[in-house]
């Protein structure tokens, strides 16, 4: 088969489940869309994190958890039953999305921390 043709028809597949993705949004998912996108440029300017609003296609990565109000609520939950503060574990995760990781992977492997657990559920 001539890889051009395999190369186009690929583009055309793609393009075309776009389109029927498009369709069956209704205005309301269309609106919240918008409104988490919008959640996730402010809290990205606040805490000096780039990139959120790509979440929005990608799915939510913590910080990005943490940016959009209905997700936020849940974590604040889960902090407030295991004794965390929200604020702590909101620092972490900010830590972690910037490249903490190596300064903290000893305490993300001992999973001890109130707000590690928060984080990854342990």
């Amino acid at each position: 088969m001539d890889k051009s043709l395999l190369v186009k028809n690929s583009h055309y597949a793609i393009l075309k489940v776009q389109k029927s993705q498009e369709s069956y949004q209704s205005p309301q998912e269309k609106f919240n869309l918008e409104e988490i996108k919008d959640e996730l440029v402010k809290y990205g300017e606040e805490n000096k994190l780039r990139g959120l609003e790509g979440r929005t296609q990608r799915g939510l990565d913590p910080a990005g958890i943490l940016a959009v109000k209905e997700t936020m609520g849940k974590i604040e939950k889960v902090a407030e039953a295991l004794g965390a503060k929200v604020e702590d574990v909101i620092k972490l995760t900010n830590e972690l999305h910037i490249g903490a990781i190596w300064d903290k992977a000893d305490e993300l492997a001992k999973g001890e921390n109130s707000d590690i657990k928060v984080k990854y559920g342990w």
